[in-house]
């Protein structure tokens, strides 16, 4: 058996008959931008994201992350909210509209919501950012090991190649790092 190279520990594969056909090893997070085309201008499909722990536990992390209604009781970013139509912020089909500090609105419509695995997911209707079929996702899990909560806040859109960079940034930084940080001050409070 040959081992890996500067170690004598055998790998998975040595020894494995010819016929076992191995995975191709993917990265555990796919590349941020994917070229997609769409009519005649270059577009490229992004992804942003942030994760945080929060130092409470999950049942009162999901108390305030998990109500679509109440993201401007906690966001410095947004400087105040309401559900449309006075519908239940916890069922899908539930529309939000914020208010942001520039005075720009944003619209957004709940498109899932699981209080099991204590997450949902929504989609931008309108909004002042040059994006097109923005997705997002918040999600929260258990630390079992400290009792602490785990905190994920993503998106996929597609925007033009040249406003990507920037895009991700304002996502990633400005709006999910922020807005965690945030509510793991009050959470943990």
């Amino acid at each position: 058996m040959s081992g890996r190279p500067g170690r004598g520990a055998p790998t998975l594969r040595d020894g494995a008959p010819d016929s076992v056909k191995f995975p191709a090893v993917r990265p555990c997070r796919p590349s941020l931008f994917r070229p997609a085309r769409r009519e005649e201008r270059e577009e490229f499909v992004a992804e942003s994201y942030s994760s945080a722990l929060v130092d409470a536990p999950v049942e009162r992390v999901w108390r305030v992350f998990g109500d679509f209604a109440a993201l401007a009781d906690w966001h410095p970013a947004i400087t105040a909210g309401e559900i449309e139509q006075n519908s239940s912020p916890f069922v899908v089909g539930a529309v939000r509209k914020l208010w942001l500090a520039d005075g720009s609105t944003v619209r957004e419509r709940l498109v899932s919501f699981d209080s099991v695995r204590c997450s949902y997911g929504y989609e931008m209707l309108e909004g002042p950012f040059p994006v097109r079929n923005y997705r997002a996702t918040v999600r929260v899990t258990p630390v079992t090991a400290t009792g602490a909560t785990f905190a994920e806040w993503s998106a996929h859109y597609d925007a033009d190649a040249d406003q990507v960079v920037e895009l991700d940034r304002v996502f990633r930084e400005d709006v999910f790092a922020a807005g965690l940080a945030a509510l793991a001050r009050i959470c943990a409070g």
